[in-house]
């Protein structure tokens, strides 16, 4: 029945009014009627019906979907129930792309504001305990069903203040009763699609509740104010003169309430008289200003208004954030109050600033009050760091001057500054020796990481020295501390962990610029030798990780010595073979102890750590397409689909080279037979790695094995959107066909056209040829055997020829 209800709905409806039929539940009875448009039929009535009363139906398939697709109007009261339904019932249900949403608006805008908006205010009211909990508000890229509702009736909104504006203000006249959180969203955003001819009315709309029309806090916007922004810029050119002054007036004279002022005055008072105080800068009127006053028609501002306008152009050199919609889990930036005049400060002025900063009451750090952010050292010292960047041979200079007691903060923003090759050698030098030579963790990474940077430059020995001090004397934390999972234990710690930890940790990063310095200047093997040794007997795993950092530009050296310290690390911790190019060591190594490396693979292989499982499996492929492992080893490991799609990606990406490319079709081969899911194989059909005439004969024994991976679906592509010779491809194509046919799944006519296509360029180009004839033929019937209705098409075209 479910084949034949689009083409004879009726007969459906017949049989379905048997009693026999009455034992079928809903569910089973849509599964019948499901895919019925036909919108005058009782089926279609009937397949409404099962969904207003069955709401849990709309989670199981494409049915609110479908029926919006297709334009019907009954989509709306099944809309109102899903919206009524709950939070539960919203979840997981298919609804609208926007250029379905909005073409389905454009039919029925009227209808779904009539009775779908009063429902969506009052359930985003029930269900908002407050705007920053609710789902109803943006929360940013993360969209959900209630979002979705919002911008669906966004969408009519829309449409209907441009169409029907009259009808749209008394839609607003009528609604304005009703307590929502989305609502000035709603009817703020529509205004902007209103006509001109509607200035005045959009204008004494939003004067007439100015607090409360003004501000929107729940859609996309940056600002509470930006949409009424655009409204003013949009309509004032156009109001009549009276309507013009009494916003340019309002805005003029607006206040925040007086409760709010007061309490931002004295809690600045309090920073003033507080000892270490006197740096709250938050301001308690003008910011609305800022913002909208210069959003008025110039033509026909007043001139106080346009003198205000630059005032706060010189109060606001950068827009005010005051009234910037803050979202739970998106970071903002709070900067101090120089931020935006940084190119004019003085060397006195920041040496003043810095030993203000320095005596700040450290409790104090990060304050905050309902008025506001105190501004803060950790403020100062960013803006210190962004302007050190911008001059750093100034700021190392100036850094010489800075108080016995300045914070570490500052310090380390211009230590960080020395990593530009633009600062003397000396002065960089003098600005470590003064300032690196007490352990902190913040500035020994700092430091760390300027000879990493300049790591050809001619260090000298002190600050080589200091170096070691770091990776002898620091005491870092456990590698647990720097793992997402604070749960795990040291050996359940994965390679990605490890590396967190490494380039993380104060020792970690002093190994990085030892490392660094090797590459770059071999004479200083010497120097860092005993130190490399004794921390491969380190206790922390992260620390083994670092190491190989060293341990590959030794080979450079001293391919021995390198040898030794690569054997230890992986007899210390088996993980450091996930270490970043530990694979070039074990590739050079491989042939002079390949009994060993062959055993820490295979342990690697069978490990529980699964990032160090896919690693050792990536390797194992490069050994094999190499000639240093067979495929026959490989069989003989216990593989789970991660390892098998991992050596399958190594395969297709060595596929085409010459030396490789037999080896490679018989790894794919394998691996097609012992795993469910290589998502890797699809990668074969791009950059022309498959070449038909040659590859024909794996094509057909990959597409024989019992796991197909889909690959007839990518082959099928292939064929159909490369240019390839279709008489080159005919036995392919009819291995794809069948195939298709073959499958569980029974998907082969979602892809007819694809097949009706290719077989028409086989047809035409080897129509007089027999073989290819038999061919188009043997396809024919392997369709038609299975499915006689799909075949037609391919009929057509054979009788054609």
């Amino acid at each position: 029945m479910r084949s034949i209800v689009q083409e004879d709905p009726e007969l459906v409806w017949t049989i379905l009014q048997k009693p026999e039929m009455d034992v079928l539940q809903p569910n089973e009875l849509y599964e019948i009627v499901g895919q019925c448009t036909s919108q005058s039929s009782n089926v279609f009535s009937m397949r409404i019906n099962l969904l207003l009363n069955n709401i849990g139906l709309l989670q199981d398939d494409f049915a609110l979907y479908d029926l919006i697709a297709h334009g019907c109007v009954q989509a709306i009261p099944v809309i109102k129930v899903w919206i009524l339904s709950g939070p539960d019932y919203r979840k997981n249900v298919h609804f609208l792309d926007e250029t379905i949403s909005k073409s389905y608006v454009e039919q029925n805008c009227e209808q779904i504001v009539t009775e779908l908006l009063p429902a969506v205010l009052e359930v985003a009211e029930t269900e908002s305990k407050s705007r920053y909990m609710s789902d109803w508000s943006s929360k940013g890229a993360l969209v959900t069903a209630e979002r979705q509702i919002v911008q669906f009736i966004q969408f009519a909104l829309n449409q209907l203040a441009e169409k029907e504006p009259k009808h749209f203000f008394q839609c607003v006249s009528l609604w304005t009763h009703i307590e929502s959180p989305i609502k000035q969203e709603l009817f703020l955003h529509a205004m902007e699609y209103l006509p001109l001819d509607s200035s005045d009315e959009v204008l004494q709309w939003l004067l007439s509740d100015f607090d409360r029309n003004a501000f929107e806090e729940t859609g996309i916007e940056k600002n509470q104010l930006s949409c009424s922004q655009r409204i003013i810029q949009r309509f004032s050119p156009y109001c009549s003169e009276t309507t013009f002054i009494k916003l340019e007036q309002t805005l003029m004279h607006w206040s925040p309430p007086v409760e709010e002022m007061r309490a931002t005055y004295q809690y600045r008072m309090r920073c003033h008289k507080a000892e270490g105080g006197g740096n709250y800068y938050n301001s308690f009127w003008g910011d609305l200003q800022s913002i909208l006053l210069s959003a008025l028609f110039p033509d026909r501002t007043a001139k106080t208004t346009k003198e205000l306008i630059e005032v706060l152009k010189r109060k606001f050199p950068e827009s005010s954030h005051k009234f910037d919609i803050f979202r739970i889990g998106m970071a903002h930036y709070v900067s101090s109050p120089i931020e935006g005049h940084l190119d004019r400060i003085s060397d006195k002025s920041w040496l003043r600033i810095i030993s203000n900063m320095s005596e700040y009451p450290p409790e104090r750090n990060g304050e905050r009050r309902n008025s506001g952010i105190e501004s803060t050292p950790p403020m100062f010292a960013r803006s210190l760091s962004t302007a050190a960047k911008k001059e750093p041979v100034r700021f190392a200079a100036l850094s010489l001057s800075f108080p016995q007691n300045v914070s570490e903060e500052f310090v380390d923003a211009v230590v960080n500054a020395l990593d530009s090759s633009e600062v003397p050698l000396p002065l960089t030098c003098k600005v470590l020796r003064r300032f690196c030579q007490k352990p902190s963790a913040q500035l020994d990474i700092s430091f760390s990481h300027v000879l990493s940077k300049r790591a050809t430059e001619d260090w000298p020995t002190d600050i080589l020295q200091k170096l070691i001090e770091i990776v002898d004397c620091y005491k870092d934390s456990e590698p647990e501390f720097y793992s997402f999972d604070l749960h795990k234990k040291s050996d359940k710690l994965s390679c990605e962990d490890l590396l967190q930890g490494s380039i993380n940790c104060v020792r970690g990063c002093a190994f990085e610029a030892i490392g660094e310095l090797l590459w770059n200047q071999t004479n200083l093997a010497f120097q860092f030798e005993k130190v490399v040794k004794r921390a491969v007997e380190d206790e922390n795993p992260a620390i083994l990780f670092a190491v190989m950092d060293c341990a590959v530009p030794w080979y450079n050296i001293d391919k021995a010595f390198s040898k030794i310290l690569f054997d230890q690390l992986l007899e210390r911790d088996l993980r450091t073979l996930g270490a970043r190019q530990a694979f070039d060591l074990l590739y050079r190594f491989y042939e002079i102890d390949s009994k060993f490396y062959t055993s820490k693979l295979k342990n690697a292989c069978q490990s529980s750590i699964n990032d160090l499982k896919k690693r050792a499996a990536e390797m194992i492929a490069v050994m094999i397409v190499t000639n240093h492992w067979t495929v026959e080893n490989l069989m003989e490991l216990p593989l789970n689909d991660q390892q098998a799609d991992a050596i399958c990606r190594q395969a297709v990406i060595y596929f085409n080279n010459d030396d490789s490319h037999a080896c490679c079709k018989r790894l794919l081969l394998h691996l097609a037979d012992c795993s469910t899911k290589l998502p890797s194989l699809s990668l074969l059909f791009i950059n022309e790695r498959i070449q038909v005439q040659r590859d024909k004969n794996f094509l057909m024994k990959l597409l024989k094995k019992s796991t197909k991976n889909r690959l007839e679906v990518d082959i099928l592509h292939y064929l159909k959107e490369n240019d390839i010779n279709s008489i080159d491809c005919a036995d392919v194509l009819l291995a794809v066909c069948k195939s298709f046919l073959d499958s569980p799944e029974n998907n082969f006519g979602y892809h007819m056209e694809d097949i009706i296509s290719c077989v028409a360029r086989l047809f035409h180009a080897g129509k007089e040829n027999p073989s290819i004839l038999r061919t188009c033929l043997d396809i024919w019937d392997a369709i038609y055997h299975r499915s006689p209705l799909s075949v037609q098409p391919l009929s057509d075209l054979l009788e054609q020829g």
